[in-house]
């Protein structure tokens, strides 16, 4: 997701990545951009405000859920989401 970003040409937005895992750390070093946000965890009132203040969101888990709550509240705010 984050090389797609990179090779996109939406230089001028801001990717914005919530959540944590084994792969932050090595993901921070790697992708050191000023137009990507690594923001970990965060409370769910803040995590509905950035969906809220987004163009759509992009769930690029690998857990195997029929619906992650993410999808839900970006469909619950009209959010595009994939």
């Amino acid at each position: 997701m984050i090389a797609s970003y990179l090779n996109s040409d939406l230089k001028n937005q801001i990717l914005k990545i919530v959540g944590t895992g084994p792969e932050l750390t090595k993901l921070k070093n790697k992708y050191n951009n000023e137009n990507i946000e690594f923001l970990e965890q965060l409370p769910n009132k803040e995590t509905i405000d950035l969906i809220l203040g987004s163009k759509g969101v992009i769930s690029a888990t690998k857990l195997y859920e029929g619906q992650p709550t993410l999808l839900c509240e970006a469909s619950l705010n009209g959010k595009t989401s994939l």
